[in-house]
């Protein structure tokens, strides 16, 4: 095997509660082990929850304020990448796997989204409670609706 490629990750999601609480909910549910929070390094000082787990490393975030206004609905993102990439990164050797873990997290009934490579759309995955069926639909960025 002479190329080697890593992958990477990035899902919106949709949850009212806090940072600390979606953490909670993505441990309790076994997707992450336990995250451990610190204030971001850059302005503006937020708190970040990182997780590190079968090669990868992860972050959970409150997105920002143009994220927020361009994805309506959607408050989080939850990052991951394979860990010791930086050659297989400048090599453009990285699996997206955004739409896979979006849609597996959905399982344990929270709404999320993976951005599809057009930046101005996304597939939404959520399940309904009562029935279990999980459901996708494409949403459009605000910005791109006008």
């Amino acid at each position: 095997m002479d190329e080697v490629y890593g992958a990477y990750a990035k899902v919106l999601i949709k949850f009212e509660s806090d940072l600390q609480e979606l953490g909670t909910l993505l441990e309790k549910e076994g997707i992450t082990p336990q995250f451990f929070y610190e204030t971001d390094m850059d302005e503006p000082h937020e708190l970040v929850g990182y997780v590190d787990a079968f090669g990868f490393s992860g972050s959970l975030r409150e997105l920002e304020n143009p994220e927020k206004e361009m994805w309506s609905g959607y408050k989080y993102m939850f990052e991951l990448d394979s860990t010791d990439t930086h050659a297989e990164l400048f090599s453009n050797h990285m699996y997206n796997i955004s739409h896979w873990l979006a849609r597996f997290i959905s399982i344990y009934g929270v709404t999320t989204m993976a951005l599809n490579s057009d930046n101005e759309t996304g597939q939404s995955f959520t399940k309904n409670p009562i029935t279990y069926e999980r459901k996708m639909v494409v949403v459009k960025a605000i910005s791109a609706k006008k």
